[in-house]
């Protein structure tokens, strides 16, 4: 398992167990990785749906954790920071 994914699974098993929380890593080679809390989940959010969102389609994973590539190093911070919103309205 690369590394990026496990830090943002060990990130996402730290968050506060009372409300929905999302742990993300992206890296400058361009690589995404999103983890979901149970919280999340429930509340209907899906991490591969969620990622593809933010990568345009690309990507995939599993409800709990997804990962893409190919986000150009000037972009990065742009998704990132659709990334509130994104988990707000499709939870």
């Amino acid at each position: 398992m690369p590394v990026w994914s496990r830090t943002s699974e060990l990130v996402r098993d730290r968050l506060p167990g009372d409300r929905s929380g999302a742990a993300v890593v992206a890296t400058r080679a361009g690589v995404l990785v999103l983890a979901l809390d149970e919280p999340a989940r429930e509340a209907g959010l899906n991490a591969s749906a969620q990622g593809k969102q933010l990568l345009g389609g690309r990507g995939g994973g599993t409800p709990e954790t997804a990962q893409g590539g190919g986000i150009p190093a000037d972009r990065i911070s742009g998704v990132l920071s659709d990334l509130p919103a994104l988990l707000h309205t499709a939870g």
